[in-house]
């Protein structure tokens, strides 16, 4: 947004532009690439662009998370499971498997947004290459320790 220009605020006065505290869909979102599928995580890690408010790309790189939410125990939520519409993928003697798609209401995924995001973001999201060390007291003095003390201070203050 430049700064002549409105910002789109709902009635509390808060502004629903990307970036902000609340969005209401995830329309105007234009996928630039997949970063990662984590099957393990059931999550999804895209990486895009948001349109503004006026339709145009707003150049803000965004990183969308998309990950499923576990199975709640509620009585009244297991219940719902009987709406689940099943699709037969094979059956065997006394086993059986389906695919099943449960009612909305028990569909619901998490979404989380970072925008904008920095190459540092899109760094941590994507597909990394594991690799097992083994690291010995000499390794750590030789390699590991002047690798931490070269960091900037504001980036290894977490730890």
């Amino acid at each position: 947004r430049g700064p002549h220009e409105m910002a789109k605020r709902d009635a509390d006065g808060v502004d629903l532009t990307v970036g902000s505290a609340r969005m209401e869909s995830l329309d105007g979102f234009v996928l630039e690439r997949v970063l990662l599928d984590a099957p393990d995580k059931k999550a999804l890690f895209l990486l895009g662009r948001f349109k503004d408010i006026t339709g145009e790309e707003n150049g803000k790189r965004a990183i969308v998370i998309l990950a499923k939410r576990h199975f709640e125990t509620e009585t009244s939520k297991v219940e719902q499971l009987s709406q689940t519409a099943l699709q037969s993928i094979f059956t065997n003697d006394i086993y059986s498997k389906y695919g099943g798609t449960p009612p909305p209401s028990l569909n619901e995924i998490n979404v989380d947004i970072i925008c904008p995001c920095t190459d540092k973001h899109i760094a941590k999201y994507s597909k990394q290459e594991t690799f097992i060390v083994r690291e010995t007291p000499e390794l750590y003095a030789l390699v590991t320790l002047p690798y931490i003390l070269s960091l900037p201070a504001t980036t290894i203050q977490w730890v």
